[in-house]
This record gives C-alpha cells, structure tokens and sequence, in this order.
C-alpha cells in the first residue's frame, strides 16, 4: 500500500495527489494538518504533495514533515510533488534536506507548474487554464515515474539560501489579523468548515480567524460571496480554484 500525504488550499495539490494516486492504485492520500505523528509503517511508496510558499515547504507541511518517524519505514520509497505558480526556489530542495535530517532523502522529486494562486500579490492569471492543462498532461508521466520507482533525487539547499523563506515564515500566522469580512457574508460557515489547519471559527455569524494562519487563501478564495478580503488589496482581484476540485473535496472530514 501507498500513502500520499498533501497539502491545498485551492485545490492544485490535492489534484495532483489523486491523479498519482490513480496510476499507483492502492494509494490512501491523507491531508497534512490531519495526520500528524502519522505511523508510516507497511507502506511501499510515501508520498508529500504541496505547493511551494515563499520560495520553500509551507510550515505546516515542515512541521509534519519533522513530526514523522521514519524508522518504521526504512525502505519506502521516498517522493515529492511540488506544485508552483511562481519561482520554485527551494520547494523541492527544502524537503530533501527535511528528510535528510531524519537520514533519509528524496528518491524522486519534481516540481509542476499549476494555476498562480497566491491572491494577495495578483489575482487569477491569464495563463491559468493552460498551465492546468498542462499538468494534467504530465501528471501520468510522473506517477509512472513514481510507479516504477524511478530514482531522480534532489540535492540539499546552498547555505543562507532560505534567509527569505524563513522570514516570511516568522510572520505568516499574523496574516490573518488582516483579513476583513464584510456585510455580504451569509454566515454559511464555508470558510470554517474548509480551512485545512482549523483557522476559523464562527462567533456570532461572522468568521474569526486564529493564529495558525498558512496564508492558504482557502478561505477568500471559496466564499461565495467574496465577503473575505486582506488589507484592501483583493476585492477587485479574481478568484480561482482548481476547476476540478469543488469545495466539498476540500472540506475537513
């Protein structure tokens, strides 16, 4: 059996973690934030999906990474799908060296390109569909790949290289002081119920957001009624999710 463990907000890397797992068969795929501490004992082929924040591994996926015991698999084949809509940097390296601190490493990583979705900088690109169509074009190469267990690891980080990353990631839980909700909310509880770390919650019918923010965007990105924003940049700005992943895929059980 195969295990793929993934993390998504709008829908890209919980994409890509079904379409690996059709051509694997016998594949449980598993969010993140649910699993931590995960007994990865019996499974053949390990998986991590996610998409690459601030040029390196969202922290929740870092902290999941690190929470693992890798003793109880000592001959799982290793892999990584980093999906990105911008500059890769160290998405894929990041995780290697993840692992390599458990003395395990990458025996297959990639990166794939995918819809930008990072509403805060830009809203849905024009190149958006193609970059999708795309992906699911080469997603039944990679998961061959990784079916037959292919080697193509990654080499560690340069010193220094994550300065930014780390930054970034020193301020990412206050994001979401800055989110508004405005009158058009219809206290439907979708941001609640859809937030893949348990952000939000309701009080009084309106949202209210914690502090474990990863800046998913989940949230502003699946109200109906557009009534979340940040600081006034995204009112105006499209939304987008993968049009193959519905709100419901997303939903925490």
């Amino acid at each position: 059996m195969n295990i793929i463990f993934y993390f998504s907000g709008t829908g890209n890397s919980l994409f890509a973690a079904r379409e690996i797992a059709k051509v694997l068969g016998d594949t449980k795929i598993a969010p993140v934030a649910d699993n931590f501490g995960a007994d990865l004992g019996g499974f053949e082929r390990i998986g991590f999906v996610y998409p690459i924040y601030f040029g390196g591994v969202p922290l929740v996926v870092k902290n999941f990474v690190e929470s693992l015991d890798f003793s109880k698999c000592p001959n799982a084949y290793l892999f990584a799908i980093a999906t990105r809509g911008g500059i890769p940097q160290n998405g894929l390296n990041e995780m290697n060296a993840l692992l390599s601190a458990q003395s395990r490493e990458l025996d297959y990583g990639t990166l794939l390109i995918m819809g930008a979705n990072y509403i805060l900088l830009y809203g849905r690109m024009f190149f958006t569909n193609a970059a999708n169509r795309h992906a699911a074009k080469v997603l039944p190469k990679i998961a061959a790949a990784i079916r037959d267990k292919e080697k193509r690891p990654r080499a560690l980080p340069k010193p220094g290289s994550m300065s930014m990353t780390e930054r970034a990631r020193g301020k990412v839980h206050e994001a979401a002081r800055d989110y508004t909700v405005s009158g058009g909310c219809v206290s439907c509880s979708l941001c609640a119920k859809i937030c893949p770390v348990c952000n939000i919650e309701l009080k009084d019918g309106k949202p209210t957001f914690g502090e474990k923010c990863e800046q998913c965007m989940a949230c502003l990105q699946f109200c109906p009624r557009r009534a979340i924003n940040y600081k006034g940049k995204t009112e105006k700005r499209k939304r987008y999710r993968h049009p193959d992943v519905t709100a419901a895929d997303l939903v925490r059980r």
